[in-house]
This record gives structure tokens, C-alpha cells and sequence, in this order.
């Protein structure tokens, strides 16, 4: 006999941290937190998506009337008997099910075969099409992120630890690079740094506070990896859309504040640049050969790792769960670079 009832995280796509409670699987989706602040119920015929990944179920909830920016509502559970008690609820959705679709098909196999292409197109303008935008309008953008920041966060009036950064960043730039770095050190107790596009880097007061100077070495070459890769660039394309950030970089004045407004609190911004499980590897490689090569200590980045594993654990965000590389992973394979 099933159970009816699963311990879960739940996420509501604003808060970084989950809300733990209970899930009842009954003839609908009933979810209390622990503390009794957080209850809803939702039908099996709302719910956007439920997959497993190993031994983690995560289930996709509406946004409602939130930013299309702002990460997805998630619950998490670790029992996969929920996601088979709950696959057998939700209803399908497959073409049998849509006589629209199914008359489409029917009338007309060119208009799929169009359909196909324009996605195909579309496809590769959201992925390839950075490579459209010029420096001066990827600067031109990234002068604009960091307007939002400060709209939300505070500059901090400490300017030895934007020195030791600038420092660094000194060291660690490349002789051939593209872009003229610019750190900016905000106050906040968060322990976090963002690459903006066009080599704008905003770090978070605290991070100063957790990590020595090798781990804070560590962390500013992964994100100036991000820079030089243009995932910075590639990200806003593909959530916020290649016209729009071309209108945010250097369309009408309007625009641009438009694009300020969509990106101005912190939650929206971590979600902006909460990178792919590539995107992530990607910079971490790049992280750590920059830093042998420069003569730095690359087991900083290592060694932060661990370091926010053991501050945050399970908490951290959901993936974006399924995209994201575990720390765990990310530590071994950047241990197999270092060791070569």
C-alpha cells in the first residue's frame, strides 16, 4: 500500500532557501510547512512537470503571476515513491489528447515542417546569437546590470576590499582578453559574486569575510571565466530574449529602464545568472588552469567549494536542481585538473 504523505523542500522561487513541510497525495496536491506559514493545494492537472533525477524528485508548480525571471516553484523530495504515486495522477498530455493539433497534422505536414524550421531558427538565434552583439553593446548591457544591482543593493563605503579584489583581478586577467574589468563590492551578508556581460564583477561584502585570499582568488577566476566565455551574455539571451536585451543594452532610454525595472532585486538577478551545468564545469576549468598559470594557488576554488558545501548543504537552491553540478562533482574534476 502507498504512503500518502511525503516529507519535501518546498521552493517558492523568491526565497534562496527551502521551506521544509509535508506533502498529502489525496484527490489533490495538499502542501503544509513545518511551522504551519506556508499551505496550498493544487490539482494534478496544474502541475508543469515531475521528473526524477537519481534518487531526487523535483515537481515544477505554476509561477502564478510572477516575473517570468524569477525561478520556478519547485517541491523536492527525496522518496521516489512519490513520483511514482504521482505520475500515475497527472494527466497525460500527449498529441491523442489535442484534437487541434491532431487536425493540424492532418491538413497540412508542410506547416509542421515550418513549424520545425522557425523553431530550429529561433533555436540557434537564442543560443548562437551572442555572437551578434558587440562588445560595445555587451558593456553597454553590463553597465546596465550593475544599475539594477545598486538599485538594490548599496555600494559598500569599505574600499580596501574593492582594492584587493581590483588586485587580483589584475593578476589574473588575461594579456589578450577583450574586456576592461570593474568590481564592484556591495553590501550584503550573502557570501556570492555574479559576472555581469562586458566584464562588470559585483561581489557581495561577505564573501570577503569567508574566503582567504586564495579561495577569493578562486572565485574571481570562475566568474571572469563566465566573462571571457560571454556566459553572461548567453544567459540573459536565452531567459530574457535576444530582442530584448539588445533593446536593454542600447535601445531607447525607456526600454533600457524597462529592463532595470525586470532586473531590480536580488532575486531576479541570481536568477539571471544561475548558469547551466555546462556553463558552470566550463568556468571552473577555465578557472583553474588560469590560476597554475599565474602562479596561484588553484585548490582555493577547491577549498571554497567544500567550504559553502559544509555552510549550506542541502539547502542550496533547487536546480535549477536538475542543471546544476553538484559540488561534489565540480570538486572532483577540478582535483583531476590540478593534478595534471
Amino acid at each position: 500500500m502507498r504512503k500518502s504523505e511525503y516529507t519535501v523542500r518546498y521552493f517558492d522561487g523568491e526565497r534562496p532557501l527551502a521551506i521544509e513541510g509535508v506533502v498529502r497525495v489525496t484527490g489533490k496536491v495538499v502542501f503544509q510547512s513545518d511551522d504551519g506559514s506556508v499551505n496550498f493545494t493544487i490539482s494534478y492537472d496544474k502541475i508543469v512537470e515531475c521528473r526524477k533525477n537519481n534518487n531526487r524528485v523535483t515537481v515544477v508548480l505554476p509561477k502564478g503571476r510572477q516575473s517570468s525571471i524569477v525561478a520556478a516553484k519547485t517541491l523536492v523530495c527525496d522518496d521516489l515513491e512519490f513520483y511514482r504515486d504521482l505520475i500515475e495522477r497527472i494527466p497525460t498530455r500527449g498529441i491523442e489528447k489535442v484534437p487541434f493539433m491532431r487536425s493540424l497534422i492532418g491538413k497540412s505536414i508542410w506547416a509542421v515542417i515550418v513549424a520545425a524550421l522557425f523553431a530550429a531558427a529561433f533555436y540557434t538565434l537564442m543560443n548562437d546569437g551572442y555572437r551578434l552583439v558587440p562588445l560595445r553593446v555587451e558593456k553597454k548591457l553590463g553597465d546596465n546590470v550593475r544599475a539594477s544591482a545598486l538599485k538594490f543593493y548599496h555600494e559598500s563605503k569599505d574600499t580596501k576590499n574593492a582594492h584587493k579584489a581590483e588586485s587580483i583581478v589584475a593578476k589574473l586577467k588575461k594579456k589578450n582578453s577583450a574586456y576592461n574589468y570593474t568590481v564592484t563590492v556591495v553590501d550584503s551578508p550573502d557570501v556570492n559574486a555574479f559576472a555581469a556581460p562586458g566584464g562588470n564583477l559585483i561581489i557581495f561584502s561577505e564573501l570577503f569575510s569567508e574566503a582567504d585570499d586564495n579561495e577569493l582568488a578562486g572565485v574571481l577566476a570562475h566568474e571572469m571565466a563566465h566573462v571571457e566565455n560571454r556566459h553572461s551574455l548567453r544567459q540573459l539571451i536565452r531567459m530574457m530574449g535576444f530582442s530584448f536585451v539588445l533593446n536593454f543594452a542600447f535601445g531607447p532610454a525607456g526600454a533600457q529602464a524597462q529592463g532595470i525595472d525586470a532586473l531590480n532585486n536580488g532575486v531576479s538577478l541570481a536568477a539571471a545568472f544561475t548558469y547551466s551545468r555546462e556553463y558552470e564545469l566550463d568556468a571552473d576549468r577555465e578557472a583553474a588552469l588560469t590560476l597554475k598559470k599565474k602562479g596561484l594557488d588553484p585548490r582555493g576554488l577547491v577549498e571554497f567549494l567544500r567550504k559553502m558545501d559544509k555552510m549550506y548543504g542541502s539547502s542550496e537552491p533547487p536546480v535549477y536542481l536538475s542543471t546544476h553540478p553538484k559540488t561534489v562533482e565540480r570538486i572532483k574534476i577540478l582535483e583531476k585538473i590540478i593534478a595534471r
